[in-house]
């Protein structure tokens, strides 16, 4: 494989930041320690103590939401199995693809992208979102947007970024680097937050859906592009759903075929 100079010079910048400035794990902070033989670890961010604490969503789970199953019947076809929840109440998304089950440790890395300033995580987030990304693609084909949950403009102005944006734009730029032929635009406004709530945090999900209720609007100049799109919406944290679910009315009322929700952790009740 050939290098161009300016690759080059990049792959130096990035080993002399990396002597100086030596990578921390996002969660506890400790300086990062890896064999670099060791693909998985040299590319997970976390140090070995934190990433062996994470608790990865994997299958077999229920194909609306995620929520993992403890053990599924012999022979049952665990790519239609869905969960009690999503049977008594189908949710208003179209699936959910979730990095992690929310506990102490990846809740410490959305609060320091939040709160702490520390952007960089969202391309950690990206990373380990990819593996679904990818085969969305192929099941869904091109002509797909990207769109972050908003924040409104008075947090957003306190905050200076959208997290949620930092995570879509990464993703964006993971596909862009690995050259694949259709990738997502990115709609950074097709939603817009009109309506300030206090935090959402100790409220429950009536709560929430209670605060939330026309929070959200669709960005007018949109209008008349949106109908039959799938759009991918990204959040940081699931918890109860009432914040993507105030996103996905405000989306399918205006004509969005599918929403599928990306996010880097859900909360499992």
């Amino acid at each position: 494989m050939q290098y161009s100079l300016s690759q080059i010079i990049t792959n130096i910048a990035n080993v002399s930041i990396a002597t100086i400035l030596p990578s921390r794990c996002p969660s506890c902070g400790d300086i990062v320690h890896h064999n670099q033989n060791d693909h998985v670890m040299k590319h997970s961010g976390f140090c070995i103590s934190c990433w062996n604490e994470l608790k990865f969503l994997t299958p077999p789970w229920c194909i609306s939401c995620t929520r993992p199953f403890e053990f599924i019947e012999e022979g049952a076809n665990s790519e239609q199995l869905k969960c009690g929840y999503c049977i008594h109440k189908p949710p208003l998304h179209d699936g959910i693809r979730a990095a992690l089950i929310y506990d102490d440790i990846n809740s410490k890395v959305i609060l320091k992208l939040k709160y702490s300033g520390r952007i960089s995580i969202a391309n950690l987030i990206a990373d380990h979102l990819q593996r679904f990304l990818y085969d969305d693609l192929d099941k869904l084909g091109g002509d797909i947007w990207m769109v972050p949950v908003p924040l409104h403009w008075t947090r957003l102005w306190k905050r200076t970024y959208n997290q949620s944006a930092l995570i879509a734009d990464a993703l964006i730029i993971s596909l862009k680097r690995d050259n694949v032929a259709e990738v997502p635009l990115h709609i950074v406004d097709l939603l817009k937050r009109i309506k300030r709530t206090p935090p959402l945090r100790g409220n429950n999900g009536k709560d929430r859906q209670r605060l939330l209720k026309n929070a959200f609007v669709l960005n007018p100049k949109y209008m008349n592009q949106i109908k039959g799109r799938t759009i991918i919406l990204v959040d940081d944290v699931y918890t109860s759903g009432a914040t993507t679910d105030a996103c996905v009315k405000t989306l399918k009322s205006a004509g969005a075929a599918k929403v599928i929700i990306y996010c880097w952790t859900r909360v499992i009740k």
